[in-house]
Order: structure tokens, then sequence, then C-alpha cells
């Protein structure tokens, strides 16, 4: 499942939710892999296919990404709506745009769509308790990290 995302010229962000173990052992039954090695390489798969895509695409051979990806797991209901405000206010934070309402590699503009879509808007919507109360706490442009969230926060 995928609640949010948000594209940039050097790195980008997923918010998703991954099988429990035993949808994973009922989707693949034929497989012995442990639940997170499965899942590790279906992102493997995922970034392997990104790369030659763009490598075709600008006639380049050789490896995209620097470092490995990473995933953290999360716990707690204030950190997932943390993390989903920062995924959106991304673009902004890095200067590559004044606005993230206006960047259109994210999936916030979907938050603001009634188009049919493949995020789970609805669950981001009720993980703020409306969406009248997301784009409240979307619209909050002094946004700090809490500092005891800022140990999850992703960045190389």
């Amino acid at each position: 499942h995928t609640y949010a995302y948000c594209l940039l010229k050097n790195h980008f962000h997923l918010l998703v939710r991954t099988r429990s173990e035993e949808e994973i052992k009922t989707a693949f039954p034929s497989k012995e892999t442990e639940a997170g090695k499965l899942i590790s390489l279906q992102f493997s798969h995922l970034f392997n296919s990104y790369a030659q895509s763009v490598n075709k695409s600008f006639e380049r051979t050789g490896g995209l990404f620097e470092t490995p990806f990473r995933r953290i797991e999360i716990t707690n209901n204030a950190y997932l709506r943390h993390v989903l405000n920062y995924i959106h206010l991304n673009p902004q934070t890095h200067g590559f745009v004044e606005d993230f309402r206006d960047y259109p590699h994210s999936s916030y503009g979907i938050y603001n769509s009634s188009k049919a879509t493949k995020i789970e808007r609805e669950a981001g919507f009720e993980w703020f308790g409306d969406r009248n109360e997301f784009l409240k706490q979307h619209n909050i442009q002094d946004q700090k990290i809490d500092l005891g969230l800022k140990k999850f926060i992703i960045e190389f």
C-alpha cells in the first residue's frame, strides 16, 4: 500500500506499508526466504528497473544510486503523520520550489484531487482525523522536526 511519495532530482521518499509475514507467505508460498529479505529483494528489483530505464533514456551505463536504500519501521501514529508531512514538504525544504504545493512530482496533489489513484488517500486523511485536518497540518509553513522524531529522518 502506498501512502505518499516525493521524487526529487537527487533522492526520493516513499511511504508504503509492506505485507505482513503471513501475507507474504500466502502471496509467495513457494518462497522459503524470510519476509524482510523478500521485501528488500522486491525493492531492489524496483530500483534496478528504474536505473535501467534512466540509463536507457540518457544513453548512459553504470550504477545510478550511490548508497543502498534504507527503510524504517513506523511504530506510532504521531510519527506516521510526521513522515507524511515531511515527504510532502521535502521539495520546499530542499529549495526545489518556493511552495511544496506547487511541486508536480509528489503525492500531495493527489490528496487534493478526487481522481482515481493507487495512493491510499482516505487512509492518509484518517491519520489526521479528516481531509480538513490533513490540509490544515500541511499548511503549517514553519514546521519543525520534533527532536524525539529527528533520529528517524533518513537523509544522506
